[in-house]
């Protein structure tokens, strides 16, 4: 595709119109909400502010350390250990792969890494009364966010392009992100799904009572 305007020419194919393009109007987007949040919203109490920012933290270390776990022997497959730090917001907000090192530590990395670090961040942030949790919610609700964080999806494939440019590796890449989204979502639904419908029983009986 083919941008003129003048004498200025940007022609680029329509995958880098999408990922250097359309991802940075979408994130910019989300930037401007989480500043309204921030300023005058639910993250305006800066203790509440310090739960995501702190599960933040977790949600990409401890993904990365599970996928070095899994490839610490391969300089080359070591490129990818960013691949499973990243979460697919659109997907997050809208099986596991056993055939070899790579995809099995993007998997993990995304399903178990993503649950540790943010969930166990969270957790550890809240104990110790660095932050507190939002009003209306539980442990059931971070956990079940916590999982959706390793939906990696585009994110993920697009990590996974700028690490490894050979079939194989793509392939690879490919298996272990779909597989740890998968199971992440799917997981990450019905936990929230049964922590919305036993908020709204335990509701139900305190006005009864």
């Amino acid at each position: 595709m083919k941008l003129q305007i003048g004498a200025l020419i940007i022609a680029k194919p329509l995958l880098l119109w999408i990922n250097d393009g359309l991802m940075a109007i979408f994130f910019f987007f989300v930037a401007l909400e989480i500043k309204r949040e921030l300023m005058d919203g639910h993250l305006s109490d800066p203790r509440e502010a310090a739960l995501p920012a702190i599960a933040v933290v977790g949600g990409m270390a401890m993904p990365a350390l599970v996928f070095v776990f899994f490839n610490w022997s391969s300089p080359e497959e070591m490129r990818g250990w960013a691949i499973p730090a990243a979460t697919d917001i659109a997907f997050a907000l809208g099986v596991l792969a056993l055939l070899e090192p790579l995809p099995l530590g993007i998997a993990l990395g995304l399903f178990v890494g993503k649950q540790l670090g943010v969930f166990g961040f969270a957790w550890i942030a809240i104990k110790t009364n660095v932050c507190r949790l939002p009003k209306g919610s539980n442990s059931k609700h971070i956990y079940g966010v916590a999982l959706l964080t390793g939906i990696g999806f585009t994110m993920s494939l697009f990590i996974g392009t700028l690490a490894f440019d050979d079939p194989e590796h793509a392939r690879a890449v490919r298996i272990g992100v779909l597989s740890g989204s998968i199971v992440s979502g799917v997981v990450g639904y019905l936990i929230l799904r049964f922590a919305g419908r036993s908020s709204a029983e335990t509701g139900t009986a305190s006005s009864a009572a």
